[in-house]
């Protein structure tokens, strides 16, 4: 619950950095909502474990937005930490995106560009390479839909719902089983 609350907190964030100043007249007005997964898949020697996130964003405002991130993490024979291997990319087009309002979400994409950087097992960077990925993540909606408290904040309304999410992101199947927690989440506010 207290990442959630976080979560809603920065996607709050991140739109009001985007929507621009206000004048005294015209009040900004925010509609966005949120699609948010993370995975931790095991996996074989020399390779520890895949950890995934996604998450899509439709804002009324500013249109769509995709962050995704992955990092594989190497072990040597003797299972330490060896370095791993992240995968980034960030976009505001080449993907479809469908959310439908804290009940399911969609969102595929294929050749999105992204970076693959390598680093070394005392995490210092050996180098960058620009790539592309494949996205293909499924939101469920679960459970009931919550409402945080408001805050300080008049005319807002915001809510969330846990999900079910699976996938697949760079080539890795993302599970059920593998799901560490996924949200969809709806922030309309104005000030």
């Amino acid at each position: 619950m207290r990442r959630l609350g976080l979560l809603v907190f920065l996607m709050v964030m991140a739109s009001v950095a985007f929507t621009g100043s206000a004048s005294a007249d015209k009040p900004v007005r925010v509609h966005n909502t949120l699609a948010f997964a993370l995975w931790s898949s095991p996996c074989t020697s020399p390779c520890g474990e895949i950890d995934t996130s996604v998450s899509a964003v439709h804002s009324m405002r500013e249109g769509d937005s995709l962050a995704v991130r992955q990092d594989i993490a190497s072990v040597d024979s003797s299972g330490n930490f060896a370095g791993n291997v992240e995968i980034t990319a960030e976009a505001t087009s080449g993907f479809s995106l469908t959310i439908m309002h804290l009940k399911s979400a969609h969102v595929s994409a294929s050749d999105l560009p992204a970076t693959k950087c390598s680093y070394d097992a005392n995490h210092n960077l050996i180098g960058c390479t620009e790539t592309t990925i494949d996205v293909d993540v499924t939101w469920t909606g679960q459970g009931p839909i919550m409402f945080p408290p408001e805050g300080r904040r008049s005319h807002s309304v915001n809510a969330f719902r846990d999900a079910i999410a699976t996938g697949t992101v760079a080539g890795v199947t993302l599970t059920a089983d593998d799901l560490l927690e996924a949200h969809l989440v709806t922030a309309n506010f104005s000030f």
